[in-house]
């Protein structure tokens, strides 16, 4: 094999996870062999593995035996070999069941004329995985990793079976845990043969053997799977190698070249499936795999995608087409497969892709920050569905999912709007569906799971109107959200940490409040004296909601008194702030131009000004979104003209002055589209916009404080499996 394609298999192939980060995140084990991350506290960084990799590909076995490396040795150390499980791993046969296996699989053909002599399998993504289960046996974590040449091989060890027999070769990993080979007789006892031939064992009408090498490996939980990769070799003199890679270890085993194939292999494929004769791997709800087959057959040909396999076991998945196939230095065939429906990737990238799906028009879209400076977008798709965003510091990249294939996806759908808050537990998101109904989406940190809810059985809450809008914030007794009901009624439900119960109320006993205008926006802070709500009634006029936790009321009043406020205009956004002097709301009035109220706590007074005299301001778009948030120089706005443009409107507290500007020369920058939501956190490194741009494309706008300047990006290019 040349040199340089061996090498691309291991670099390429064995190590393309190192460079796409999943979202399972490896578990950590008693046994210290059995995670795939060295037990060490410092890792070997993506690119370290990646070199380690493709230096060991050209380091040869010293002899017959079996052998294991690990980083950062590029020596193969002989270890003792182990005994391979006596259970066949049978060749396919006939028409599979909708499942993958048993005939039901995309496998790579090489172009005519030539063979294959390396084999290298792994997963480019994994996604959802948290169990499976062998269906044989009932047992979890019970699974094989399998590379396997076609059926139908021409053998000479078939001399003395029957005419039609032929041979196939199995390169294993079965996670009871071993690496091996296992050469298959097919329909050698058809007809006049009475026995297999010498070794080898009988498996009516076929005959198994196994190699007589094979490798211990420690049990891989199925968490590790993105981490595990599978090779297999045969030379053109027939030696044949097994070699299985997990994390920073990998492990091989030389074969006993049973069948003679130094030529004739010209299909592989490669899957994880169940763990014995005819067995399936059952995974949980919501996984997906992109399963990568990377074939050497000395050419830069891309393979043909089969849609065959080679044998009798299976998982619970189901192919989504198309299969890829890619030539160049490393030779691959790409798919996905998956136990969600409505699958629809696509050849992109150098992988199989399921497209991030759009940010709906009109929708919404909600942020957070979570564990340590790692930010989490939330948005509406066209399809109603909740798709995630999140930033991985560990990887340096973007991951996605779709949350709503996560639960009962009837229950996950939502037209707007949108809002989120952290607890001690985990992220929570509250939303309303189509019909107006409040549901609860949130995820367990200790558990890794999402779950839902709905909040229609809290006594005395209300369905949350057309176009109405919501907020949530967090006291000292738990999560409180504020909504208007079809009729424009204010509601609160919240959560009392205390007792475990959810609990509602309208607020419009309150003396002197209003109700809330159709399209109109809503904000709300914590102050030291307990939560605000601000809002617009159907005219427009600005009004406050508060709770006096010393009191234990509430209280509300029109802001429309305070000299120089102007009224909300219809749809028009509103956000607000929290300063050392107080709080601040900001807003767009019926011309677009942007407003702020803001109260004093000094002196116990409101006061408002127009921001249109400030140099360089442009006015709100109708529709158009605004965000905010403070840093430590002042706070900042940022939203979009009618053209859709991006402006930032910011206040310097040590010089006392506002000042704007246009963040549409930032090269990558997209403009805002009509209807589309807006939202924005800040990290250690500044601060973060995401919207979506007039075709629903997801985009973010950043500040790198460390260098003094914005940049841009678009996220719609984010692998995201589940996304529907």
């Amino acid at each position: 094999m040349p040199a340089c394609l061996l090498l691309g298999i291991f670099s390429n192939s064995l190590s393309a996870l190192a460079d796409l980060p999943s979202t399972q995140q490896p578990q950590s084990s008693a046994n210290a062999e059995a995670s795939s991350s060295d037990s060490t506290s410092t890792h070997p960084s993506a690119a370290t593995l990646k070199k380690w990799r493709a230096d060991m590909a050209r380091v040869p076995l010293p002899s017959k035996g079996c052998f294991r490396s690990s980083h950062p040795s590029t020596r193969w150390e002989r270890v003792s070999c182990t005994t391979a499980p006596l259970h066949p791993y049978r060749p396919s046969h006939g028409n599979g069941p909708k499942p993958v296996g048993n005939t039901i699989d995309f496998s790579g053909q090489v172009s005519a004329g030539t063979s294959i002599s390396a084999v290298a399998g792994t997963f480019d993504m994994v996604e959802g995985v948290t169990s499976e289960t062998d269906t044989v046996t009932g047992n979890t974590n019970t699974y094989s990793l399998q590379l396997n040449t076609q059926n139908g091989l021409s053998t000479a060890t078939c001399k003395g079976g029957s005419v039609v027999c032929s041979g196939e070769q199995q390169f294993i990993y079965s996670n009871t845990g071993s690496a091996f080979i296992q050469y298959w007789l097919e329909r050698f006892l058809l007809g006049a043969p009475k026995k297999c031939p010498d070794g080898w064992q009988v498996d009516f009408p076929h005959c198994f053997r196994n190699s007589t090498n094979a490798v211990s490996v420690p049990v891989q939980p199925i968490t590790n799977l993105a981490e595990l990769g599978l090779m297999g070799k045969i030379d053109k003199s027939g030696t044949d190698t097994v070699i299985f890679s997990a994390g920073t270890r990998m492990y091989s085993a030389t074969g006993d070249n049973s069948l003679g194939l130094g030529t004739g292999w010209t299909m592989a494929e490669f899957n994880i499936l169940g763990d014995l004769n005819s067995s399936q791997a059952a995974f949980n709800s919501g996984t997906t795999f992109v399963v990568r087959t990377q074939i050497d057959n000395g050419t830069t040909n891309a393979p043909a995608c089969l849609p065959t396999g080679f044998t009798l076991e299976t998982n619970n998945l189901t192919l989504a087409s198309p299969c890829c196939p890619y030539g160049g230095a490393s030779p691959a065939i790409v798919f996905t497969q998956t136990n969600i429906s409505g699958a629809s990737p696509s050849c992109i990238n150098g992988t199989s892709q399921q497209a991030l799906t759009n940010v709906g028009s009109n929708s919404a879209m909600t942020s957070w920050i979570q564990l340590a400076d790692e930010p989490h977008v939330v948005y509406v798709s066209t399809s109603q569905h909740l798709p995630q965003v999140w930033y991985l510091l560990k990887y340096g990249t973007w991951s996605a999912q779709d949350l709503t294939t996560l639960v009962p996806s009837e229950l996950a759908r939502s037209s707007g709007p949108l809002t989120s808050w952290v607890q001690s537990d985990g992220p929570h998101i509250a939303y309303a569906d189509p019909s107006g109904n409040i549901y609860q989406l949130w995820y367990l940190t200790k558990y890794g799971t999402w779950s839902t809810q709905t909040l229609m059985s809290v006594p005395n809450a209300a369905p949350v109107g057309s176009e109405s809008p919501m907020t949530s914030w967090v006291q000292s007794d738990g999560p409180h959200i504020a909504y208007a009901d079809p009729n424009g009624n204010v509601y609160q439900l919240w959560y009392t940490e205390k007792s475990g119960n959810w609990a509602a109320q309208t607020l419009m006993n309150v003396p002197g409040a209003a109700t809330v205008g159709a399209g109109s926006p809503m904000t709300s802070w914590v102050q030291s004296d307990g939560p605000h709500i601000a809002y617009a009634d159907p005219t427009g006029n600005v009004y406050q909601l508060w709770y006096t936790e010393k009191t234990g009321n509430w209280a509300a009043q029109t802001l429309m008194n305070v000299p120089n406020a102007a009224p909300v205009g219809g749809r028009s956004p509103m956000t607000s702030w929290v300063q050392p002097d107080g709080p601040h709301i900001a807003y767009a009035d019926p011309s677009g131009n942007v407003f702020q109220l803001w109260h004093t706590e000094k002196s116990g007074n409101w006061a408002a000004q127009t921001l249109m005299t400030v140099p360089g301001a442009a006015t709100v778009g109708a529709g158009s979104p605004m965000t905010s948030w403070v840093q430590s120089d002042g706070p900042h706005i940022a939203y979009a003209d009618p053209s859709g443009n991006v402006f930032q409107l910011w206040y310097t507290v040590k010089s006392g002055n506002w000042a704007a500007q246009s963040l549409m020369n930032v090269p990558g920058a997209a403009r805002v589209g009509t209807g589309s939501p807006m939202t924005s956190w800040v990290q250690s490194d500044g601060p973060h916009v995401a919207y979506a741009d007039p075709s629903g494309n997801l985009n973010q706008l950043w500040y790198l404080s460390k260098y003094g300047k914005w940049f841009a990006q678009s996220l719609s290019g984010i692998p995201c499996a589940s996304c529907r």
